[in-house]
């Protein structure tokens, strides 16, 4: 049989969830008590380390040794680069992208696990916050307010999904299916769509069947894995929506099985991970 995804999210906690089972383990990595944004994306990396980015430290967690407190690095951060997202390429990198204080422009990091190094390698202008990231060989998808896409090789970079005119309709979170070609996107008022990046066709998609989903998303994140999309929103504190591709429709909530609210910690820094 299949080994089943293993959904790891993250606020001050980390919490591995089997999709299946539903058997449930938390592990503390840092301190809940920090008041700041401290976690806006953390990536999990192979043997099981998660790895945390702020301002100007970085956190590994060994969740094989749940019982050790996490290890910490410096950052060098002169630009005091914050609001991270992060993203691992499944070899010796997590690309990181954050925001500098008092600017208008994204900056894109390569950390390698190894060295623990940081190279700046890029900028994205016109910043948002919050991104999602999806990555296919040297082409980094940035996906939060707008849809970019950025050439780790050249260092070029063009707009898939420009910024929405009209509040209500910016891109929230999405995640991008490179075995098909095609671009999976949420907006603010609960539209879901995919685009083809070659044909540059744009469809509307089935909307997520859910009382809770009313008034405005303001933060998500969304992951693409073998013909289905998860998601998660603020307005979804104990459930993750999951979407099929192959028959076109929303076929599963996955219900949050946490022992206690302190233990799952919502907060709408929360980030997936699927392994």
């Amino acid at each position: 049989m299949e080994n089943q995804p293993c959904i790891y999210l993250s606020g001050c906690n980390v919490s591995n969830q089997s999709e299946i089972t539903e058997k449930v383990q938390s592990f503390e990595c840092i301190s809940t008590k920090r008041e700041e944004r401290y976690l806006n994306q953390n990536t999990v990396v192979k043997k099981q380390y998660v790895y945390y980015f702020y301002e100007n430290e970085y956190f590994i967690k060994d969740l094989n040794e749940p019982d050790y407190p996490p290890v910490m690095g410096v950052i060098e951060n002169p630009n005091q680069i914050t609001h991270f997202s992060a993203l691992y390429d499944g070899g010796d990198n997590i690309y990181l992208v954050g925001t500098p204080k008092r600017m208008k422009v994204k900056y894109i990091l390569r950390f390698n696990i190894n060295d623990k190094t940081f190279h700046k390698i890029g900028e994205l202008p016109e910043a948002f916050n919050d991104s999602n990231l999806s990555l296919s060989g040297d082409q980094l998808y940035v996906i939060g307010g707008k849809v970019d896409r950025f050439n780790l090789t050249s260092g070029t970079c063009d707009n898939i999904i420009p910024v929405a005119n009209n509040y209500g309709s910016g891109v929230v979170c999405g995640s991008v299916d490179f075995t098909r070609g095609l671009l999976y996107y949420f907006t603010q008022n609960f539209i879901f769509y995919s685009y083809n990046l070659e044909t540059k066709v744009t469809v509307k998609l089935p909307q997520p069947i859910d009382d809770n989903l009313n008034g405005f998303a303001s933060f998500g994140k969304m992951v693409y894995l073998k013909d289905h999309i998860y998601l998660i929103l603020n307005n979804q504190t104990d459930k993750i929506l999951k979407y099929s591709i192959i028959s076109g429709t929303w076929v599963q909530s996955i219900v949050l099985s946490f022992p206690t609210k302190t233990e799952r910690n919502v907060m709408y820094t929360d980030y997936i991970t699927i392994n």
